[in-house]
């Protein structure tokens, strides 16, 4: 890791080269994205977005060609170029401010106030959805011949879900660029400074002001149960869930076994997600102590109260 980290910030022009190439494998290969993201951010959190900018560009040149050609899946294609613009916008933010808290935040706000113009620039973004997700279940249905009474139910489920579509798409990308972020971050922590990610990770608190949107969202979304009061849920939830598992570690981190603690806490966290509805209230209550500690500082008290022994 050490070599190939040196190798390609040696030269924005050596990562450049690399990331087209496995851009272009990606077309076929998809895990190959994953790399160039984790490229495209560990250029821009050590020389910057100029450095970086080639980069993002020719990863974005094979998906653009291939829109060109008559058989291409036009949403994989979109969303890919989405997810290296997302990346390269995390790390420009993070390059500039040093503040994952700030970094997280900043995007999520910025693509909810996208959801809102999308939603008076076109309001019928609901049925939209709606109509295209149909038209994709009724050709899967084909395929798998489903029952008619589980057709419906899928039916009815998709225009249910029809006006969270858009920000569940946003929110995709959020997360998406939010576990590259953290790679090329913990990538350039081994080559440059060992050990200063964790501290960085176990700091990461929301704003009051994401808490307060959140809760409006919600009230406003229960009152006049407008789409777009939905459809921003997701991108605002993502960073609060994340700011939520950082206040977990910086609570085990304070107990005697924080190991024992961590690999409990995802052992319940990948059950709980697998049910489905327990999930969702596990969801809910990461949610909720990120949003209690904008306000009260739960990080302070987890520290003064540790036992005497811990790390």
């Amino acid at each position: 890791m050490q070599r190939i980290g040196e190798y390609l910030l040696r030269n924005p022009l050596n990562a450049a080269w690399i990331a087209l190439v496995l851009a272009s494998i990606n077309l076929v290969l998809p895990i190959c994205g994953w790399v160039v993201g984790v490229i495209i951010a560990i250029v821009t959190l050590r020389k910057g977005w100029r450095a970086s900018l080639p980069i993002v560009v020719l990863a974005c040149v094979p998906g653009i060609v291939q829109l060109f050609f008559p058989v291409h899946n036009v949403l994989f294609i979109v969303n890919v170029i989405a997810a290296m613009m997302t990346v390269w916008l995390l790390a420009c933010l993070l390059h500039r401010t040093v503040s994952w808290s700030v970094t997280i935040q900043t995007l999520a706000i910025a693509f909810a106030i996208v959801i809102v113009i999308i939603h008076v620039v076109y309001p019928d973004i609901t049925s939209w959805w709606a109509t295209h997700m149909q038209d994709y279940l009724a050709k899967a249905e084909k395929q798998m011949q489903l029952p008619v009474a589980e057709q419906q139910v899928l039916a009815q489920r998709v225009s249910q879900w029809a006006k969270l579509f858009t920000g569940l798409q946003l929110a995709s990308l959020l997360m998406t660029g939010y576990f590259w972020l953290i790679l090329a971050r913990w990538w350039q922590a081994v080559m440059f400074n060992p050990g200063k990610l964790k501290p960085e990770l176990h700091n990461i608190r929301i704003n009051r002001l994401l808490a307060i949107m959140i809760v409006a969202a919600l009230l406003l979304a229960s009152i006049t149960k407008a789409a777009v009061c939905f459809d921003v849920l997701p991108v605002l939830i993502i960073p609060t869930v994340v700011a939520g598992l950082s206040l977990f570690h910086c609570f085990a981190a304070t107990r005697k076994s924080p190991t024992m603690w961590v690999t409990l806490f995802y052992a319940f966290f990948v059950m709980a997600m697998i049910t489905g509805v327990i999930g969702v209230m596990f969801l809910m209550l990461l949610m909720i102590f990120a949003m209690l500690d904008s306000f009260m500082n739960l990080r302070l008290r987890f520290k003064t109260q540790a036992p005497t022994g811990s790390k």
